[in-house]
């Protein structure tokens, strides 16, 4: 079974919106609704993360993901979906989401979990096909790719700033999602981090809590499309690389 987690309750307050930012459109579909397309041909169970106390939100996701589930049984496929309310930081929304799937479904150890960042629309189907192989034979996959530019470390806190030593390009990792691990792989993770959870220590994402905990992660080439909105300039650039593809 293979379960998709799309973490949509992000304030995005960088992008300076009154909306969230996976609800603002792009090209005419809200930013979420390219990421719901995508998982949903390829995953059994799909969960949807929205901003918490936003009750308008959580009913229009709702509707939008029965819709999806109308469509799949066209296909004759039984997709079944979720939403429930995220919290503050990425992981807090990773672990709602993950907790309400335990509660009304029965994981298995080899199952695929998929967690994905809603304001990243625009990863391939080619690249969502690949995690998905990847981690049912090495039990996780995570995209990557590596900067263009030359990278120094920064020193002082206020301009004009300082730099000290150049890291090699090909050292670093710019992270993306689609991500996805094996249930059991996360399970022993969280086990392993039930005080750290508990008690709200800061743990950033899903990928890093398993990184520090068994190190078993495997990294996969990524997509310089693949980019997560942030900025409002990012909304600019991804419509050009959604006009190029129509």
């Amino acid at each position: 079974m293979i379960v998709g987690i799309i973490l949509a309750a992000g304030k995005g307050k960088r992008f300076k919106s009154r909306e969230p930012k996976c609800f603002i459109k792009l090209k005419g579909k809200k930013i979420l609704e390219y990421s719901l397309n995508k998982l949903a041909k390829y995953v059994d169970i799909l969960v949807v993360a929205v901003p918490p106390k936003r009750k308008d939100i959580l009913k229009e996701t709702e509707d939008m993901l029965r819709e999806l589930e109308g469509e799949a049984r066209k296909k004759n496929k039984n997709l079944k979906t979720l939403v429930v309310y995220g919290g503050k930081e990425r992981f807090e929304s990773f672990l709602k989401a993950f907790r309400k799937i335990q509660q009304n479904f029965e994981l298995k150890d080899g199952d695929i979990i998929l967690e994905h960042d809603g304001a990243r629309p625009l990863f391939s189907e080619k690249l969502l096909k690949k995690v998905i192989s990847y981690a049912e034979k090495y039990g996780s996959a995570v995209p990557f790719i590596t900067p263009p530019e030359t990278i120094r470390l920064i020193k002082g806190r206020k301009e004009p700033f300082s730099f000290s030593s150049e890291i090699p390009r090909k050292r670093v990792a710019l992270i993306q999602t689609p991500q996805a691990f094996s249930a059991s792989l996360i399970k022993k993770a969280l086990e392993k981090n039930k005080n750290k959870i508990k008690n709200k220590s800061k743990i950033t994402d899903l990928a890093g809590l398993i990184f520090k905990t068994s190190k078993k992660i495997k990294g996969i080439k990524g997509e310089r499309e693949n980019i997560k909105i942030t900025f409002p300039v990012d909304i600019k650039i991804s419509s050009a690389i959604l006009s190029e593809d129509l």
